[in-house]
């Protein structure tokens, strides 16, 4: 729709409104088939009451909605311009709306003295029932499907990738596009077997397009004003010459100027980058070109006396050697000493970043509030509080228990002492460390933890804390000797108890026989006769008692 620029004739601007390439041929029947567009090219303009009447017969498709497009095209200095308004656009395809616009405005102008630009604006966009915000579109387009009834197909699905909006120039044309879709469908066509996707053409609404009679010429650069400022940048300046334009920028030592203000076409104000002291080349460029350089130089500012505002961080330890950060103003690299309390740090061991801060390490000073000043050649600033807070002793032991385990570990040692600080005291046991969750501190006077397996012999064990380190203690590690299984105790077997001979029942010794030591043993003897006529001994025994009877008749 666009041609190539010739910078020479007039009519050089166009317009289109609507713009219909569809077609489908499905078997041998076509079902869409629309080639239809409402533009013009300058000069002129066109009001279309009835999009619909201007298109004519559309087979497969029906559009609505009005328009109004407007070109011009003239000698020298009328140049040329080109809009369109669409209004209450609808078009429809296989019982499917598939574009749905309230407004979709486009123009373009190429006038003399300002460089080409185009803009266009859409509101309230619907594709295929979906909502669509143009301007929000990717690059790449945003794709929306419908199901749609289409005479041979099954499960047809009309897809839409909606493009978006653009609007381009350069310094010689510029050119927009409201609204463009892609259109292709999808589904199965039993009669031709099934099918992925068939194009079927674009919708286009709203192109416009201009182009400069002539080639607007190069700008230039005359005259700044003033033609110097401080290094650190932020003065104001002006620039005189001819063929600015309203996106023009400006450039100092090839850092972009900010706030570029463009008065007219001879004349602009920007204001100053920070720059390197000495001489920087001022051009200004726009669509046309780049201006040939001025010169602006660059000047180290006034010295200014130091301030201090804020300490980062405002306390430290009372043993020194902390990063201190200053924040304030004045400081001047290689030529600004600190001073805290009684102590004055050299400019040799104050690190200055920029003139709004430096660093230096706290010197050692007893505990609370030391001033802090700055000076430079200059003066000296006022002082702000350093805090100077006293230092934890280093951690001590006192006792271990146990004091020795067994090679496997897993044993719970307890260390006593002082200094224990949760959370940020580390035990070392020989080539082992233990901190964290391997470490229990009870108290700042107890803690505890588990040794890990080791060969026999002593072990170290201290303690590290921010504090510093703690005396060291001994935990040995020894060998037990198995233990053998005892040797069973035999059970004595006891003698067996001698079964005593039996004490004979004495047999009662009849009455009226006298005794007589029939034995010899001298123990009287008895001599008795039993009712059926035998006769008895009843021997008396050591003991006192009788032996068993005999019968001796």
């Amino acid at each position: 729709m666009v041609a190539t620029p010739t910078l020479g004739a007039p009519g050089d601007a166009d317009a289109s409104a609507v713009k219909l390439q569809l077609s489908l041929e499905l078997g041998r029947t076509i079902l869409l088939d629309v080639d239809a567009g409402a533009a013009i090219e300058a000069p002129g303009e066109l009001a279309i009451p009835d999009l619909s009447a201007h298109l004519g017969e559309l087979t497969g498709a029906s559009v609505a909605g009005t328009a109004a497009l407007a070109t011009t095209s003239g000698a020298g200095a009328e140049g040329t311009t080109s809009s369109v308004l669409v209004e209450d656009l609808s078009v429809s395809m296989f019982g499917v709306a598939a574009v749905e616009a309230k407004q979709v405005a486009s123009s373009a102008d190429c006038l003399p003295g300002t460089s080409p630009a185009a803009e266009t604006d859409s509101q309230d966009v619907t594709i295929l029932g979906t909502p669509v915000d143009v301007d929000e579109v990717p690059a790449e387009g945003q794709r929306i499907a419908a199901a749609a009834t289409v005479p041979g197909m099954t499960a047809a699905e009309l897809v839409a990738r909606v493009l978006p909006a653009t609007a381009t120039q350069n310094a010689s044309s510029a050119t927009a596009s409201g609204l463009t879709v892609n259109l292709s469908l999808t589904g199965s066509a039993p009669e031709v077997g099934k099918i992925a996707t068939i194009w079927l053409g674009r919708i286009s609404i709203g192109d416009v397009n201009c182009e400069h009679l002539e080639a607007p010429e190069a700008p230039t650069a005359e005259e700044l004003l003033p033609a110097n400022g401080v290094s650190t940048g932020g003065d104001a300046v002006t620039l005189r010459g001819s063929g600015f334009t309203a996106d023009t920028t400006v450039a100092i030592g090839g850092t972009e100027a900010r706030g570029v203000v463009v008065v007219s076409d001879r004349e602009l104000t920007f204001t100053t980058p920070a720059g390197t002291a000495g001489p920087a080349v001022v051009t200004a460029t726009t669509p046309s070109g780049t201006t040939n350089g001025l010169e602006f130089t660059y000047a180290e500012p006034a010295p200014e006396a130091p301030e201090v505002e804020e300490l980062d961080p405002d306390d430290t330890a009372s043993t020194g050697g902390e990063e201190v950060w200053v924040f304030g103003s004045g400081f001047v690299r290689g030529q600004t000493s600190v001073t805290v309390g009684d102590t004055v740090i050299s400019p040799d061991d104050v690190e200055v970043m920029n003139t709004g801060t430096l660093i230096v390490n706290a010197p050692a000073h007893p505990a609370g509030i030391a001033p802090l000043s700055v000076t430079t050649p200059v003066g000296t600033s006022g002082t702000v509080d350093l805090t100077y807070i006293a230092a934890a002793a280093p951690p001590v032991i006192t006792s271990i228990t146990p004091e020795s385990g067994p090679l496997e570990g897993a044993t719970v040692v307890t260390l006593r002492g002082a200094g224990f600080l949760s959370d940020a005291t580390m035990v070392t046991m020989g080539p082992a460390s233990f901190l964290d969750d391997d470490v229990t501190v009870v108290s700042d006077t107890e803690l505890s933890f588990t040794v890990e397996a080791n060969t026999a012999g002593p072990v170290a064990i201290f303690i590290t804390t921010p504090a510093g380190v703690s005396n060291e203690v001994t935990y040995t590690y020894t060998a037990v000797a198995p233990t053998p299984d005892p040797t069973p105790t035999p059970t004595p077997t006891p003698d067996p108890t001698p079964t005593p001979d039996p004490t004979p029942t004495p047999t009662p010794v009849p009455d009226g026989l006298d005794g007589h030591d029939f034995s010899g043993d001298g123990n009287v003897d008895v001599l008795a006769r039993s009712a059926d006529g035998k006769l008895w001994l009843y021997a008396r025994n050591a003991a006192g008692g009788w032996d068993a009877r005999v019968q001796v008749g």
